[in-house]
């Protein structure tokens, strides 16, 4: 997409939000839980434990909100599942792949 499409999508959204406020009240709620997303690759450098603890704080919701928003499935196995220790488990496995990429530059 350029840079012009995408300008012309952000007036298109503006004027309808303009002209239909409540839309934000109806769907804006639903981006409020993952605004406060913690640096996960700041705590894994911390630590496996830091970021296990963080996570463990979460719900399911917010933890598949944090796969999406860090792209961390792809492939979308994860959509499915429901439980809390399996999304964690996944959390850090893939977080930790990406931590140690990282270390061939250090």
């Amino acid at each position: 997409m350029k840079a012009r499409e995408v300008i012309r999508v952000l007036r298109f959204l503006a004027d309808l939000i303009e002209k239909h406020p409540e839309l934000v009240e109806k769907y804006g709620e639903a981006y409020d839980d993952y605004e406060e997303i913690e640096d996960l690759f700041s705590l894994y450098a911390k630590g496996r434990e830091q970021l296990e603890d963080y996570l463990n704080g979460c719900d399911a919701k917010k933890l598949k909100g944090i796969i999406r928003s860090y792209h961390l499935d792809r492939i979308g196995k994860t959509a499915r599942w429901r439980k809390k220790e399996r999304l964690i488990e996944f959390i850090v496995e893939k977080i930790g792949e990406f931590y140690k990429k990282g270390s061939v530059f250090k």
